[in-house]
């Protein structure tokens, strides 16, 4: 993989790490929970958010999905 595809992934990874883990702050989940959450470059140069066991421990999948919900609505949708 080029060092350019790499930086360019890991830069929506990073953008869409922070999207959710400003989304589940606004849940008032613990520090603890939302440091599982990391951006991930695979070998071919795919972007993922990581979202790690001390999340998934702390918040249910509903809860997940509705944060990013109002998130990707904006401050109108909240």
């Amino acid at each position: 993989m080029e060092m350019r595809t790499w930086r360019d992934a890991r830069a929506r990874a990073e953008e869409a790490a922070a999207a959710l883990h400003t989304a589940l702050t606004q849940l008032g989940l613990p520090e603890r929970a939302l440091r599982s959450i990391g951006p991930v470059v695979t070998p071919d140069g795919q972007a993922y958010v990581r979202v790690g066991r001390d999340l998934l421990d702390s918040v249910r999948g509903e809860e997940i999905a509705e944060a990013v919900r109002i998130r990707a609505a904006g401050p109108e949708g909240a």
